[in-house]
């Protein structure tokens, strides 16, 4: 996640990231195009939005900071997750759900999964994933600084990526894995689980260096770049191919199989905070000069022309 305000699918599915299976006939079809993040209004605290199609929804009131870091969609159902106030937040279809104790400082990700509502969070210093409100702690890693990045639900088994002192630990059915080396500092971003292969995306910092990378089953790939100034934050495999949004010298850009193309304006700041791939089509949103601006390829689909500085975290895009 890459804001942090505190001190620091109901469908069953056979993969967790695109569906590799959709008919190529569906490539052209309507979507609707759903995000998550806030607003930074001129003066006071930021809102909590939701966005479809464009168009902002404020889930929170601006009585106090809030943000929303995740959204799912399924039966025409909004799921949406985050935090107000340094506590975690519930929304389902624009209202609070939340009823958990002791509260969560803040939740990272939803899922629906087969009628469940899997949520991704932390509580003190336990990262926690809920089940129907049923608790599970996610332990066994060593850390003392550590984020809860993502986790998927994938038939009967459970991954969740954690980043432990700028290390990546991936948590499978409560065995965990270090993928990095202990040498290196890497921040991991995203998991993707299609079949057998789990992809764990990072950005690893080495002697001055920066580098993207992905591990495929344990097995490090780099993605090539010539900058310093590079981020990525998204992983998605769709027939076979990799796919990674984030930005190159503070535009924003997406990787396909490591070769990059760029999607945000050639003027100003552009940053790619989400991205989704279905039938081979790379729908993104991102942070363009202020603007929430939600993207197909390199075609603009939708702007949010009412915030006042949108900051979009994550999308859900579904076909009508």
């Amino acid at each position: 996640m890459k804001k942090i305000f505190l001190a620091i699918l109901s469908i069953s599915i056979l993969v967790s990231c695109s569906k590799d299976d959709a008919p190529s006939n569906q490539a052209e079809r309507p979507v609707d195009f759903y995000a998550a993040g806030c607003d930074y209004p001129e003066t006071g605290n930021a809102k909590a939005v939701l966005w479809k199609n464009g168009e902002p929804t404020y889930l929170t009131d601006g009585n106090y900071n809030a943000y929303a870091y995740s959204v799912f969609v399924e039966l025409e159902n909004t799921h949406v997750v985050g935090f107000e106030n340094n506590i975690g937040k519930y929304w389902k279809n624009g209202v609070d759900q939340t009823t958990l104790t002791p509260p969560a400082d803040y939740f990272t990700k939803v899922q629906v999964i087969n009628d469940k509502v899997y949520i991704l969070g932390k509580v003190g210093t336990d990262i926690v994933l809920w089940e129907d409100g049923v608790p599970t702690i996610i332990s066994g890693f060593v850390g003392t600084t550590t984020y809860p990045c993502d986790f998927k639900v994938v038939g009967n088994d459970k991954y969740v990526l954690i980043n432990s002192d700028n290390s990546a630990t991936l948590w499978k059915n409560g065995v965990n894995t270090v993928l990095s080396d202990g040498v290196t500092s890497d921040t991991p971003r995203d998991l993707c689980v299609t079949g057998n292969n789990v992809y764990v995306l990072a950005e690893e910092y080495y002697n001055g260096i920066k580098k993207i990378k992905y591990w495929k089953n344990g097995v490090i790939n780099y993605i090539n770049n010539t900058s310093n100034s590079v981020y990525a934050f998204n992983i998605d495999v769709n027939n076979n191919n990799v796919y990674i949004g984030g930005s190159i010298n503070s535009k924003a850009h997406f990787w396909k199989n490591g070769v990059a193309t760029q999607i945000g304006s050639s003027t100003g700041n552009s940053y790619c905070y989400g991205m989704q791939v279905l039938d081979n089509n790379v729908f993104t949103v991102n942070k363009d000069n202020g603007k929430a601006k939600f993207l197909k390829n390199i075609s603009q689909l939708f702007i949010d022309n009412v915030s006042y500085n949108s900051d979009p975290n994550e999308c859900f895009v579904i076909y009508k």
